[in-house]
């Protein structure tokens, strides 16, 4: 079954290509291409692609813009491209608002080494995320940024969402309120005692 799909899927790429050759100006049949490749992973085809209609001004949906930054990002060290194409895509208001973007646009930043864009990016995303793994994100950059009582609002909040990994929410915790931090030791140790009871921090 698995080899019958793959077979009509090459068979439906190919006449994709086909067509796409045939009418280069197909706005249609160009969009075709691009969900084909971002989605069976031909992420360098897709980039380019979506570039090639971006300059014609042919990227008009949102799903043509996540073809576009989702290859990007997929794309090691194209970081830069993935943060124009969703910039762009949400100025014009393409892109909706979600926790999902902002989480790959914040990690996009981080990326790139743009502690800001990655804050304030992560910041947006936390308000929409209900499952709070932003803002352990956040939490973390923000003690990397010496922002000990911010991280320890996030790192809080992403408890009180219930977020995945709880053992991480609370080493931060215990780190914020270390001597490197806010200097705290009964609630470091209350921290830790807390970090000990979830597998993922020991």
């Amino acid at each position: 079954q698995t080899a019958e799909a793959a077979k009509i899927k090459n068979e439906m790429d190919k006449r994709i290509n086909e067509a796409a050759t045939a009418n280069p100006k197909d706005k249609n049949v160009q969009s075709k291409q691009l969900s084909i490749y971002a989605s069976s992973e031909q992420y360098e085809k897709a980039a380019k692609l979506f570039d090639e209609m971006n300059a014609k001004g042919q990227i008009t949906t949102n799903s043509e813009y996540e073809a576009g930054y989702i290859s990007y990002y997929n794309w090691p060290e194209h970081e830069k491209q993935v943060i124009a194409i969703i910039n762009e895509g949400l100025t014009k208001k393409v892109i909706p608002e979600n926790d999902k973007v902002y989480q790959i646009l914040g990690h996009s930043y981080y990326m790139a080494n743009n502690t800001a864009g990655a804050i304030e990016a992560w910041s947006k995303g936390a308000l929409l995320s209900k499952d709070g793994e932003q803002n352990l994100l956040l939490a973390q950059l923000l003690s990397e940024e010496n922002e000990y009582t911010k991280s320890k609002e996030q790192a809080q909040q992403a408890l009180s969402k219930g977020v995945k990994n709880k053992g991480e929410a609370y080493l931060i915790l215990a780190l914020i309120e270390s001597e490197f931090g806010l200097n705290n030791r009964t609630a470091m140790i209350e921290a830790l005692n807390q970090a000990a009871k979830y597998p993922e921090s020991k």
